[in-house]
């Protein structure tokens, strides 16, 4: 069972580009992911934040039934844990080197004004609460500390040094190419063209039909209910095409616009103080990147 440990973790930040980051690295024969993205199985439940736990009731995989998700995957160089809640408290990062030193580590990172916004948005099914103030004051100024970035690139380089990389959301969704290749350079494999695919499987927005929020609340349970059923690697493969092909174009066509007009008008509604130190601990981390050379613009210079 150690052989087919994961090596590969996709920690975080949530909303920042880890669903389409792993969505792109399984594309390579050499990456394996599990039905379950985000198992969650390092993560110390008891100190998540309320406002995550407002979008579904995490999955708690013991050890036995976590590795058991990556027992068949001993012909792949690399094995995937896409976890974002390893980001919300440091104290995970020496967790995971614990548990596999040899891990790599993958972070994603985003403008942080639009990373909360888009933090609300994916919540909203479960929290109902249209006044965007109003879920601020309640969710997110309590437990702000976890949301804010540097400390935990900080702590987990520390911990992984050169053995970790960042990859800011803006260049991903630009450049997804440019950006794999580079990856697929840090990892020593092989450069393969990857199929672009658009990733917003269940973003709502308060403005939204009741019936629209529901039909995709509905459409999201029935397909993390085929994912969930059997570990049938035919039958994944078959649920993700129908999802790659089907929902996410549906999606995309019908509230694109709306979303990104949402963005922008709830990004103006957050207050300047919050605004600021939210700014502020996104440049740091930009900073902090860059000083120590584990941007994904810095791959060429590492390799």
């Amino acid at each position: 069972m150690n052989d087919t440990k994961p090596n590969l973790f996709v920690v975080g930040f949530s909303k920042a580009g880890t669903t389409a980051l792993v969505d792109y690295l399984i594309q390579h024969t050499s990456i394996f992911a599990p039905w379950q993205k985000e198992p969650h199985a390092l993560t110390v439940h008891d100190r998540l934040p309320s406002w995550f736990n407002t979008r579904y009731n995490m999955g708690k995989f013991d050890m036995k039934s976590y590795l058991l998700l990556y027992k068949d995957a001993a012909k792949y160089r690399y094995r995937i844990d896409g976890s974002t809640s390893y980001t919300y408290d440091p104290i995970i990062a020496h967790k995971i080197k614990e548990f596999n030193t040899h891990a790599k580590i993958f972070m994603c990172i985003r403008n942080q004004k639009e990373r909360l916004v888009s933090a609300y948005l994916y919540t909203y099914l479960t929290h109902m609460i249209k006044d965007f103030s109003i879920w601020i004051d309640r969710y997110f100024i309590p437990e702000m500390n976890s949301f804010l970035m540097y400390d935990k690139i900080c702590e987990y380089y520390k911990v992984f040094g050169d053995n970790m990389i960042v990859i800011e959301n803006n260049l991903l969704k630009n450049k997804p190419q440019e950006v794999l290749n580079s990856i697929f350079k840090f990892l020593d494999l092989e450069t393969i063209n990857i199929q672009v695919i658009y990733r917003n499987p269940s973003m709502v927005t308060p403005n939204d039909s009741a019936l629209y929020r529901y039909s995709m609340f509905v459409t999201y349970y029935i397909i993390m209910k085929i994912l969930n059923a059997g570990k049938n690697s035919s039958l994944e493969k078959l649920s993700r095409k129908v999802i790659d092909s089907v929902r996410y174009r549906f999606v995309k066509n019908t509230i694109e616009k709306k979303a990104k007009s949402s963005h922008k008008e709830l990004i103006n509604m957050i207050p300047t103080n919050i605004a600021n130190i939210l700014e502020d601990d996104y440049l740091k981390t930009l900073e902090f990147i860059e000083n120590k050379g584990i941007s994904i613009n810095k791959i060429d210079k590492m390799t």
